[in-house]
């Protein structure tokens, strides 16, 4: 880890953003009551990185766009004054999932060596999927599961 990254993460740790990765559909949750009914505001599974997965985190209400954003995609999350995450926006940095390239370096000639990718990623269970874990029927319709970068089957989510 070089000196700009240990700065980097020490002002995002201090400042409470986080990022994470998309790991759920959105759906509705119960907010409260206010002055003219219930409230219900749009949330998502987030994973950032740890054991355990982020349940239930809204989004902000200015962001409508972020509703329609799929399973994998990186996300800012902002810390709230009650210390619960809120979803902020989009980010280019993918937690856990990293794409390496190895390259030769020989007199004058540079060649890529391979391509890697390593992490993991979200995405739903196809059919074939399913059958192979237990008999039909005994999972929800669209179990989401977590894959390493290879395919290999983790966990439901």
């Amino acid at each position: 880890m070089s000196i700009r990254q240990v700065i980097d993460w020490a002002i995002d740790s201090a400042s409470g953003v986080l990022y994470g990765t998309i790991a759920s559909d959105f759906y509705q949750v119960y907010s409260g009551e206010g002055e003219t009914g219930p409230i219900w505001s749009w949330a998502c599974d987030v994973d950032i990185g740890e054991e355990e997965i982020l349940t239930g985190v809204l989004i902000a209400s200015n962001n409508a766009e972020l509703i329609y954003a799929e399973q994998g995609k990186g996300v800012t999350l902002q810390k709230s004054l009650t210390g619960t995450y809120t979803i902020t926006g989009f980010t280019k940095k993918t937690i856990g999932y990293y794409h390496y390239t190895y390259v030769s370096f020989a007199e004058d000639v540079t060649t890529i060596v391979r391509d890697e990718y390593k992490g993991f990623k979200y995405r739903r269970l196809t059919l074939g999927e399913i059958g192979t874990l237990a008999p039909f029927g005994t999972f929800p319709l669209q179990p989401r599961g977590k894959f390493k970068a290879d395919n290999t089957f983790m966990g439901l989510v």
